[in-house]
C-alpha cells in the first residue's frame, strides 16, 4: 500500500521551514523513495501545501485568503491544482504540508480523506502544537504582519481545529512545539525523525519574527489602511511590501496585559482542551511573564530607516507615518520628515530631486555607495555624472528592490543609464562594484537587475554570471534551463520565482 505523510501544521509550529527545507532537499528525499511536491500557479512556485489542498476541497474556494490576495479564479486555479495533486499522487511514497489544512472543516477534511484513500494511500498525519497563550502571542503578531488591525484579533485556540482532526483522522499524532525546538536540529529535524526518514540536510530558517516597535508601527498602519475589507483587498491600500521590518531589532512583541488578563481563564481552558485531545501537557496556571507590557522607544537612526524604505509611498500613507512617529518624540527628525512628506516619486525619477535633500535620507552604508559612484566616476575621462545623478542612482539601486515601486524604479534606473552608449563601460564598473562584498546585494536584488536589463548587455552578462555560481543555487538543476532556454518572459518569471526563496541570502 501506499504511504502518505499528512503534516497540519499547526500554526506558528515552524511549519514554513519545514515546508522550505523538504522543498530545498526535495532531490535527497527522491532519493530515499519520498517525493515532496512542489506546484505552481502562474510564476509562483508553491512549498505550502496548504495553498492547493485548501484550494481544491474548502467548500468555499472563491473566499479563500490566498485566492482572494492572488487575484485568482477558483476554477481556473483548482483545476490546474487538482492536474498537479493528481501528479505528485502517483508516486508511492507522499509527503503534503500545509498549516491552513488543519483549519478545514469536518465536511472537508472528510473529502480530502476519501480523495486520498482513493487513490491507495495509507495516511499518517501529523502536527506539532504550541502552548496556548504563546500561540496566541504569536500569531497576533502575524496576523498584523498580514495586514489586520489588532483590535479585531480576538483569542485564538486550535482545540477545535484538533478535535476536527481526530475525528476524521482518529490515529493522528501531535506533539508539544516545545519538544521540537529542543531537538539538535530544531523542528526540521525532529519532524523527519518523528516521520522515520533518516536525510542530512540543512534546516531552512524562514518567517522570522518581528521586535515590538516594528509590530506597532504595522498595527498603527492597519488601523487605517488594513489589507482587507470584508473579503476583499482593500483598494486604499496598496500592496506594499513590510518585510524589512524584521531588521529593527528590539524587544520581542508581547500581547497587550491588560488583554491578557481578561482572557487568562480561556487560555488555561485552552491547555486543559489541548491536553484531554492530545496528551500534551501545558503549564496549569497563569504564568507572571503573561502580564507584564513592553516599553521600547524609537532612536533616530531607526526612524529614518523606516522613512527612506517607505519614501514611495503615496502622500496619505505617508503622512500616517509621520503622525506614528511624532508619537514619540524624536529628536531631530523634523527635517527629514519635511522632506519625506514633500517627495514627489515621479519628480524623483525625472531626476529634479535636490542632491542635499536626497542625502538627508542616506545612512551611513548608503553614503558608502554614493562616493564609490563618484570615485568611479571621477576616475574616468568619458563621462562624468553630476553629484545630483549620482545620489538619485545610489538611491534608485538601494531602494528599488524594497519598495511596492521596485520595478518601475530600477527598470528607470537601468534605462537611464543603458541607453547611453558611451556611459555603458562606466555602467559595467558601477555593477560590478554593487556586487562586491561591501554593498552585499541579495540575490532578489540581483535578479531583479538581470529581469531589467536586455539580453546581451555586460552588466546582465556579470549578473547572471554571478548567479550561477552562488553555492545555494548548485543544487537547483534546472537553472541553466531555465537562463538560455525557455522565452525570454516565462524564463524571467520563473527566475524570479526561483530568486525569491534565497531574497535573504546575499552575495559575498
Amino acid at each position: 500500500m501506499k504511504k502518505l505523510i499528512l503534516h497540519v501544521g499547526m500554526h506558528k509550529t515552524a511549519s514554513t521551514a519545514i515546508q522550505e527545507t523538504l522543498y530545498k532537499f526535495s532531490g535527497r528525499l527522491e532519493e530515499q523513495g519520498w517525493h515532496y511536491p512542489c506546484f505552481t500557479w502562474e510564476d509562483r512556485l508553491i512549498s505550502n501545501h496548504s495553498i492547493p489542498i485548501c484550494s481544491l476541497f474548502t467548500e468555499q474556494p472563491d473566499l479563500y485568503s490566498i485566492n482572494i490576495d492572488w487575484q485568482c479564479p477558483a476554477e481556473e486555479v483548482n483545476t490546474h491544482y487538482k492536474a498537479q495533486l493528481d501528479r505528485a499522487l502517483e508516486f508511492p511514497k507522499v509527503i503534503l504540508s500545509g498549516e491552513d489544512i488543519s483549519t478545514l472543516s469536518v465536511d472537508a477534511l472528510k473529502k480530502l480523506k476519501s480523495y486520498l484513500e482513493c487513490k491507495g494511500f495509507e495516511i499518517e498525519v501529523l502536527g506539532l502544537v504550541r502552548e496556548p497563550y504563546e500561540f496566541w502571542n504569536s500569531a497576533t503578531q502575524e496576523r498584523i504582519k498580514n495586514g489586520s488591525k489588532a483590535s479585531s484579533i480576538s483569542f485564538m485556540g486550535v482545540s477545535v481545529y484538533l478535535s476536527n482532526l481526530l475525528q476524521v483522522f482518529s490515529n493522528a499524532r501531535f506533539f508539544d512545539f516545545k519538544d521540537a525546538c529542543a531537538h539538535s536540529n530544531g523542528p526540521v529535524g525532529f519532524f523527519l525523525d518523528v516521520c522515520g526518514i533518516d536525510v542530512e540536510m540543512e534546516p531552512v530558517r524562514s518567517n522570522d519574527g518581528m521586535c515590538a516597535k516594528a509590530i506597532s508601527l504595522l498595527e498603527h498602519f492597519n488601523q487605517r489602511y488594513p489589507k482587507f475589507v470584508g473579503a476583499q483587498l482593500n483598494p486604499e491600500r496598496p500592496q506594499y511590501v513590510f518585510n524589512w521590518l524584521s531588521w529593527i531589532h528590539g524587544k520581542p512583541f508581547k500581547l497587550d496585559a491588560e488583554r491578557v488578563k481578561q482572557n487568562s481563564g480561556l487560555i488555561l481552558a485552552e491547555a486543559e482542551r489541548i491536553h484531554y485531545l492530545t496528551g500534551i501537557e501545558f503549564a496549569r496556571k497563569a504564568q507572571e511573564s503573561w502580564y507584564t507590557d513592553v516599553n521600547f522607544r524609537w532612536p533616530r537612526n531607526e526612524a529614518l530607516f523606516v522613512l527612506r524604505r517607505t519614501l514611495f509611498f503615496e502622500y496619505q500613507h505617508k503622512k500616517h507615518i509621520v503622525d506614528y512617529f511624532n508619537r514619540f518624540e524624536i529628536e531631530g527628525i523634523e527635517a527629514e520628515c519635511e522632506f519625506y512628506l514633500q517627495f514627489e516619486a515621479q519628480e524623483f525619477l525625472d531626476n529634479s530631486a535636490p542632491n542635499d535633500d536626497v542625502c538627508l535620507l542616506l545612512t551611513r552604508v548608503e553614503r558608502q555607495v554614493y562616493q564609490d559612484l563618484h570615485d568611479i566616476c571621477q576616475e574616468t575621462d568619458e563621462i562624468r555624472f553630476s553629484k545630483q545623478e549620482l545620489s538619485v542612482l545610489a538611491l534608485k539601486w538601494l531602494v528599488f528592490e524594497r519598495t511596492g515601486h521596485e520595478k518601475r524604479i530600477a527598470k528607470d534606473f537601468f534605462e537611464q543609464t543603458n541607453n547611453a552608449v558611451h556611459r555603458s563601460d562606466i555602467l559595467l564598473e558601477i555593477g560590478h562594484k554593487l556586487l562586491t562584498q561591501r554593498s552585499r546585494l541579495s540575490l532578489y536584488q540581483l535578479v531583479t537587475a538581470a529581469y531589467l536589463l536586455e539580453d546581451g548587455s555586460k552588466l546582465k552578462s556579470l549578473l547572471l554570471k554571478r548567479l550561477r555560481a552562488h553555492p545555494h543555487l548548485r543544487e537547483v538543476s534546472s537553472f541553466d534551463d531555465v537562463i538560455s532556454q525557455e522565452e525570454r518572459t516565462n524564463k524571467l518569471n520563473m527566475l524570479i520565482s526561483l530568486m525569491k526563496r534565497w531574497h535573504a541570502l546575499e552575495i559575498h
